[in-house]
């Protein structure tokens, strides 16, 4: 399972440069095997670690063994550092604790200890407190994770706290990371992680992280700590599906009428909602409104 790598960076004006990463950071299209032709050779680059990468095989979809095209480092990078590299059919694991460090530092693999839940009183007085990039993101307690490539073996790795927010800034880098969340004990890539709202059928007491379009903001009374329903596009089996908050709290995220199309992230159990479901009273780092840059991104999960 080792370098299946299924999405790809491409930018045909960069050049590998390990010191100028933030060009490709900025300017690059997210494509998978599917989407690869053979004019994006010697432009794709891996997404954690952005070293380059080609299809294998090249001109085909499968392997003569019925194996599935995926993207793959080259040889010559090796010595380049991939969490990539570390996924095994046991899922991503470390040689040692310093290299599962190092994947934190380098920004290819994130464990959250939890989300913000009170909204940080060093921005209450900001005039757009939610776009403080200061509060996205802050040192959680060292913890114990099963991520060794040794059989048994625990390693002790620190922890983040943050905010949907902050998953949702830098989502397109963010996709690919891979995320340990609250109640996880392995690192999952956040792609896989993500769950449509739409399709929920039941009530479920695990937080898990999901995504939906936001429909309509239901707030029959105005004042600041009046109940605001984020209504969420949905087909499951019950009536509707909402973010159930305040009005406060909505406008502090940027979310009002004008939002409806846009998409809405969040991190929480599901619960009942008279005839319908909802993520009552979501924590103020537990729920954030997605850059429309990234949209096409969710949609093609």
């Amino acid at each position: 399972m080792a370098n299946q790598i299924e999405h790809a960076w491409y930018s045909p004006t960069w050049e590998y440069d390990e010191n100028d990463y933030q060009s490709l950071i900025e300017n690059h299209i997210v494509i998978s095997i599917e989407q690869y032709s053979s004019e994006m050779h010697g432009f794709l680059f891996c997404p954690l670690c952005h070293t380059p990468l080609s299809k294998s095989p090249s001109e085909k979809m499968h392997f003569s063994n019925g194996r599935s095209a995926h993207f793959k480092h080259l040889p010559s990078f090796s010595h380049i550092r991939c969490a990539h590299r570390s996924l095994r059919a046991q899922g991503l694991k470390f040689d040692s604790e310093e290299d599962a460090r190092r994947a934190i530092d380098d920004e290819q693999l994130a464990v959250v200890h939890e989300f913000i839940k009170e909204k940080p009183v060093a921005i209450e007085n900001e005039a757009d407190p939610y776009d403080q990039s200061q509060v996205e993101d802050m040192d959680g307690p060292l913890a114990n994770f099963p991520i060794s490539r040794h059989r048994g073996e625990h390693f002790i790795v620190p922890t983040r706290i943050k905010t949907v927010h902050g998953i949702c800034r830098r989502f397109d880098h963010n996709l690919e990371r891979y995320y340990v969340l609250p109640g996880m004990t392995n690192p999952v890539q956040l792609r896989s992680l993500l769950r449509d709202a739409s399709k929920i059928e039941t009530t479920i007491e695990i937080p898990a992280l999901y995504y939906g379009v936001i429909t309509n903001i239901n707030s029959p009374f105005k004042r600041p700590h009046n109940v605001a329903m984020i209504m969420v596009s949905y087909s499951g089996g019950h009536a509707d599906f909402c973010i159930k908050t305040t009005n406060a709290s909505a406008k502090e995220h940027g979310i009002d009428n004008n939002s409806k199309g846009r998409y809405v992230m969040f991190f929480g159990p599901i619960s009942t909602n008279g005839v319908g479901l909802c993520f009552n009273n979501p924590g103020w780092g537990e729920y954030s409104i997605l850059p429309e840059k990234y949209n096409h991104l969710i949609e093609n999960l």
